[in-house]
């Protein structure tokens, strides 16, 4: 993972240097929103409803992909975390260029998996996680990037504000 860069992820995992997930607790999902007829009241309401907004468009990428590619529609066989993300950056890549230069490739042709070395080349053993790690390093990863999270929360409340202030 690079520095800076962080994986969206739901309520069901915590906060840490890589995972930025929605507060828990706090009203959520769009369908909540809509039933409620209410606009978010605070920074952490407007934080979870862009995060649920974003976690949508995600997982329909995803549904995309899995639809024009046959390589996502079973669990991977390899299982090397980091060229299972280098095969959804490959599908993506193929889908851009797709639609980027209008090619529709025949069926014969619309697997990227015809385009991959055999799957042992793949196989490789996936890193570790160093359990090594001490409790108060995974809890000051948490708080940095709750921190984060607020700080982000934040800004989006003020620019919110701003917004129904001006319109």
């Amino acid at each position: 993972m690079l520095p800076g860069k962080f994986y969206l992820a739901d309520a069901g995992y915590w906060c840490s240097d890589y995972l930025l997930v929605p507060y828990r607790g706090v009203r959520y999902h769009l369908r909540e929103s809509y039933r409620a007829q209410e606009r978010p009241a605070t920074p952490k309401e407007l934080f979870n409803l862009r995060h649920s907004q974003l976690r949508i468009i995600i997982e329909k990428v995803f549904g995309i992909l899995k639809w024009k590619n046959k390589i996502h529609f079973t669990a991977p066989n390899f299982r090397n975390l980091y060229k299972q993300a280098e095969i959804i950056l490959a599908t993506t890549v193929v889908h851009n260029f797709r639609l980027h230069h209008g090619a529709d490739l025949d069926d014969e042709h619309n697997d990227i998996e015809a385009l991959l070395p055999d799957s042992s080349t793949l196989d490789r053993p996936m890193a570790v996680y160093n359990n090594s790690q001490s409790v108060s390093g995974a809890t000051e990863s948490r708080r940095r990037m709750e921190r984060f999270r607020d700080n982000i929360a934040q800004a989006m409340w003020d620019d919110y504000l701003d917004y129904l202030n001006h319109r």
